[in-house]
């Protein structure tokens, strides 16, 4: 006598975490006592886990002396919805001890994690799929985790790799799926990651026997990716909002005008530390290769004394902007997809803004995280109106002919820059003249970037390449006039290159040169003609970069421009003129000297002396500049 109320061989740990059974177990060649039972599953009952089975694999846990079978048999909670699903025939039921015995069946568990936020109140329904009236409810669980303090409670419980947790456990068949809010309405939880757990014997339900079924997306709900990007979607809760460590919090006052805002309260790493929410995945497909927009307005404080601090983007970490996806077959994370801008005028809240493009890897993930990091230790950061916006399609109709976006500045800052080989990118005043903004763009070490718009270029045609720029001394800012004769490394012009990406290739084409006299002081010119080939209408991305800055200068430029060129078969000859000076339009066919003299009826005409031979003089480079579909 053990003095036990109940004999029983095993027993269930009554700490829920979540309730769902998830210690998936087999036994195999167990030998009890006369009398004693197997196992006493009320325990689990008792504290809300009523869907617990355990594998017997060769039968030795069965009781029924009468029975012969030896082959694999589960021991099942006592519950409809673990039953709904097996021939009950075979299960002797157990009602004293909270379940039935079932030979020759075995189970499978299927997991669906889904998106915390906003899913309280949804159910997993999963029907035959041949007898679409047998179906079960699953509802979902939550471990709850609280800590020491409500402070740490909260921020462990609102962690971006938290997930609520829907589970069904099958015999073999062919299953449908679909999520259901409280009205019985047809949902869909943000993501969903499925996870069919280990096989626990021969004859278990296979991979793929459960077709989920996913809500179509009105397609304007995938305009903005962002939910509740103003924090205004309550007084109270940070809705929609997760943290990658930090925390996240909602503090009302503290947004753009007084308006709400979200916040982090732990601050001890200066990386990693994010506010972050899931993006729902159906736009992923939905809007697979298309461009979005990210913009987001910061403001740092110092966490002590409560001063604004104005990150400096061009020397030090600024909050950026990262994208993670998780998937079966390999996670994949890129950052940072937006950065902080540079602005002429910085106020307490800061931009981040960048163009990202629904990839592979995002259209093709269980999960999407989106999130905004700070990268300041010790410094408290707030953070309003986020949103990330379906641009335009690049169509060569959409496109109204540019490719460049922000290319004159006026935003007064370096929306769509970024860095190439650079230590920094400044807005600076004054820009160029006549163009109706004031700022222009100055490059620290090297060139600025951006992405141009892809699918705007139609193959065979033409396109104008432009840009205004001035060379500064590095250390004083004194102005420089390069030679357009010369490629000396000392004293060469700047050129502005195109270099479009078609799977691993990734060529380089010099567009833009300089072009008429050069100034040290007024702005110049930059000018070439691409004539579009399959390399860039099939470019996955196309780049443009500045190159050949003389050494110990910096580059200036704007009103930097790519645009389709309208076709004109009534002078054949570009900058016949002269106005452009006669540099990149006019080459020698021996040596001689070029020069700019008054020209007829016109401010210039070139002047080739000191030719080598009478028969040597300019040559138009025809190639270049020359539109070739009026021969």
């Amino acid at each position: 006598n053990t003095g036990c109320y109940k004999a029983n061989a095993f027993y269930f740990d009554t700490e829920v975490r979540r309730k769902s059974f998830d210690y998936f177990s087999t036994v195999v060649d167990v030998d009890l006592a006369p009398g004693t039972n197997p196992f006493d599953m009320c325990d689990a009952f008792n504290v809300g886990v009523v869907d617990a089975y355990v594998v017997d694999l060769d039968s030795s846990l069965n009781n029924d002396p009468s029975s012969t079978f030896t082959g694999t048999s589960t021991l099942v909670s006592y519950d409809a919805n673990m039953l709904t699903f097996l021939d009950t025939s075979l299960c002797t039921t157990h009602s004293e001890y909270c379940y039935v015995y079932c030979e020759n069946t075995c189970l499978r568990t299927v997991t669906y994690g889904v998106d915390v936020p906003g899913t309280e109140d949804y159910e997993l329904q999963v029907c035959d799929a041949n007898d679409p009236n047998k179906c079960v409810t699953a509802p979902g669980t939550f471990w709850y985790d609280p800590e020491d303090t409500p402070e740490a409670t909260h921020m462990k419980n609102t962690e971006d790799d938290r997930r609520r947790h829907f589970a069904v456990s099958l015999p073999q068949g062919s299953y449908t799926a679909r999520f259901q809010d409280a009205s019985g309405n047809d949902v869909w939880p943000t993501f969903v990651e499925e996870t069919y757990e280990d096989i626990l014997c021969s004859n278990a339900l296979a991979d793929g026997s459960i077709t989920l079924s996913v809500p179509a997306v009105n397609p304007s709900e995938c305009d903005n990716l962002i939910r509740n990007g103003d924090a205004e979607a309550s007084s109270t809760e940070h809705t929609y909002w997760l943290h990658r460590s930090g925390g996240v919090r909602l503090v009302p006052g503290e947004g753009i005008g007084g308006s709400n805002a979200l916040g982090d309260y732990v601050r001890k790493s200066d990386s990693f530390d994010a506010i972050a929410q899931h993006l729902d995945s159906r736009c992923m497909d939905l809007r697979h290769g298309r461009e979005y927009e990210i913009e987001a307005w910061v403001k740092l404080e110092d966490e002590n004394s409560g001063a604004v601090y104005t990150c400096d983007e061009n020397t030090e970490k600024c909050p950026e902007v990262g994208i993670y996806a998780r998937s079966p077959n390999g996670n994949w994370g890129k950052e940072p997809v937006a950065r902080t801008v540079h602005s002429a005028a910085p106020g307490d809240y800061q931009l981040i803004q960048g163009v990202l493009t629904i990839g592979d890897e995002m259209a093709n993930a269980d999960a999407v995280l989106f999130y905004v990091e700070r990268n300041k230790k010790n410094i408290a950061m707030f953070l309003d109106n986020v949103s990330m916006n379906l641009l335009p399609e690049n169509t060569p109709a959409s496109c109204s002919g540019e490719l460049v976006y922000n290319g004159n500045f006026a935003t007064a800052d370096t929306q769509f820059w970024g860095p190439y080989t650079e230590d920094g990118l400044f807005v600076v005043s004054p820009g160029a003249p006549n163009t109706g903004d004031n700022y222009a763009l100055r490059m620290v070490g090297g060139s600025a970037l951006q992405f141009v718009r892809t699918g705007c270029i139609e193959l065979g045609e033409r396109y104008a390449v432009n840009a205004k720029f001035k060379l500064v001394n590095e250390a004083t800012s004194v102005g420089f006039a390069c030679d357009t004769q010369v490629t000396t490394s000392t004293t060469e012009c700047p050129t502005l290159k195109l270099r479009p990406t078609v799977g691993s290739s990734m060529p380089t084409s010099t567009i833009g040169k300089a072009v008429g006299i050069q100034s040290s002081t007024e702005w110049n010119s930059m000018f070439g003609i691409l004539t579009a080939d399959s390399l860039f209408t099939d470019a996955e991305s196309i780049r443009l970069t500045f190159g050949d800055i003389p050494t110990g200068h910096e580059l200036i430029v704007d009103d930097i421009s790519v645009s389709k060129l309208p076709q004109d078969c009534s002078d054949l000859v570009m900058n016949g003129d002269m106005e452009l000076g006669y540099a990149y339009f006019w080459d020698e066919t021996g040596s001689g000297t070029f020069s700019i003299t008054p020209g007829y009826n016109s401010l210039n005409a070139i002047r080739y002396s000191n030719r080598s031979a009478s028969y040597r003089g300019p040559e138009y480079e025809a190639k270049f500049f020359m539109d070739y579909r009026c021969l």
